[in-house]
């Protein structure tokens, strides 16, 4: 980007799909999978990033989720990529301040997405209904404007 562009200015980071199922039944496959996409996703995303943010002294917006504030039964392995986000957010936070890089946690709620039809091994299924109240479920363009 940096090269075609000539500089970097904003990194929004931001991977993810949700494993459900009681923690029992989440198998180390599930578990390696929902980390290596919602957490390792973003760290691989920020460490090729920040080296061009500090010359810029650039933004970083860092994608969690409402559930990694509060969990939620069967939500162990997805809350927990987005409580590791809120963590790894504050850290930058404070590494990169003093070189003019902002970070911002962003922690919506339930966005309307295809989160809800990528099953618990990342396959995606366009048959696949959500499986809870979408009458919480915020429109994706409301959301977006509250986020910018």
């Amino acid at each position: 980007i940096s090269e075609d562009l000539g500089r970097i200015d904003v990194v929004v980071a931001n991977a993810g799909y949700s494993v459900m199922a009681p923690f029992i039944k989440i198998s180390e496959e599930m578990w390696r999978n929902q980390m290596d996409t919602n957490l390792f996703g973003v760290v691989w995303t920020l460490t090729a990033a920040i080296p061009f943010l500090k010359e810029t002294r650039g933004r970083i917006g860092i994608m969690s989720s409402v559930a990694g504030k509060i969990s939620f039964a069967h939500s162990a392995a997805y809350s927990a990529s987005k409580f590791a986000l809120i963590g790894l957010a504050n850290s930058l936070y404070q590494e990169l301040y003093k070189e003019g890089v902002s970070v911002t946690t962003i922690a919506p709620g339930m966005v309307e997405s295809e989160i809800w039809q990528v099953d618990n091994h990342g396959k995606f299924d366009e048959e696949r209904k959500a499986n809870r109240g979408m009458h919480f479920v915020q429109k994706t363009d409301k959301a977006a404007s509250e986020i910018c």
